[in-house]
């Protein structure tokens, strides 16, 4: 935490020189290689980028030293005309491509998709419920965890049978990855649950709290409190309530995504000239599959 303070002025430095101010000395050059310069903008940007992979904040010096080196041997590549060289220049337009790609879909198609709202969510729901059909017999539980007995009949004692005060407390006291959610994990199968904690889903009533549960994570020895909220059997449908609607947004959003791809990339093709020869292509396909095939099946060596 000690590194907190000087990250955050290191990073209001830089966002001075960014834009926070009109100060000239943003662009002056704290270092040259050949014709290449680094500002200090450009310095504190490395800077930056050099914390994110590094437990300590990495000196200005330290980072204009990576930077001449990189330099003396990216000119020199050049010199030598490496980057012209049919494999790298391949390589290099490749992660030119990749990069301009993802900004250019971010820009035009990720960040024009407006929030999808709860309703969006539910109908994505209904229009993809066979995906929701539950293929084993699966509960939808709300859980309390805690590492001592103690602390876990005390929580237990503040619960109302019927649950109507578990998800708070949950938010209040759970020691599981849920707890910001409640304590709800939504439904699971006999595989994602401990045995102990299965046997109990399995038997207590619905929407009744149970009692303190011991069960092993590991080599330790952990308490919980589990409170079923719906059980089903294979061929039933999940909830869009216990299914969750963070998931559900999701994977309404990547479908959103996906539609808004397609309308983009189609208004690209709309706008160029795009010719594909597929006679060349099945005989490459061809080609492809009967060296697989030889591969797979070589012919014997005659002496």
């Amino acid at each position: 935490m000690r590194s907190l303070p000087v990250l955050l002025m290191a990073t209001l430095i830089y966002l001075s020189c960014y834009g926070g101010t009109q100060d000239a000395d943003q662009g002056y050059v704290v270092a040259r290689v050949g014709d290449a310069t680094l500002t200090r903008r450009e310095a504190g940007r490395l800077q930056i980028e050099a914390k994110r992979g590094s437990l300590v904040f990495p000196k200005v010096e330290d980072v204009v030293e990576t930077w001449v080196m990189d330099q003396l041997v990216y000119q020199e590549a050049r010199r030598q005309g490496i980057d012209e060289e049919e494999e790298i220049a391949w390589m290099l337009e490749r992660q030119a491509i990749a990069i301009l790609r993802a900004e250019l879909l971010k820009r035009e198609v990720t960040d024009r998709l407006p929030p999808v709202t709860e309703a969006q969510a539910v109908e994505f729901y209904e229009r993809h419920r066979e995906d929701f059909r539950a293929a084993e017999p699966l509960v939808w539980i709300w859980i309390i965890e805690r590492d001592d007995e103690g602390s876990a009949r005390r929580i237990l004692e503040r619960l109302e049978p019927d649950g109507s005060n578990f998800r708070a407390e949950a938010q209040l006291w759970s020691l599981g990855v849920a707890q910001p959610r409640g304590g709800d994990r939504g439904y699971l199968g006999q595989s994602r649950l401990k045995p102990e904690l299965w046997a109990v889903c399995r038997a207590i009533p619905l929407e009744r709290v149970s009692s303190v549960i011991p069960f092993y994570q590991g080599n330790i020895l952990r308490y919980a409190i589990v409170f079923v909220k719906d059980r089903i059997g294979p061929g039933e449908y999940q909830k869009p309530e216990g299914v969750g609607f963070d998931l559900l947004n999701e994977r309404a959003a990547a479908e959103h995504y996906r539609e808004a791809l397609k309308s983009y990339m189609d208004d690209l093709r709309g706008r160029t000239t795009v010719y594909i020869d597929s006679d060349a292509i099945a005989e490459l396909d061809a080609e492809a599959a009967r060296t697989e095939e030889e591969i797979e099946d070589p012919v014997p060596i005659l002496d």
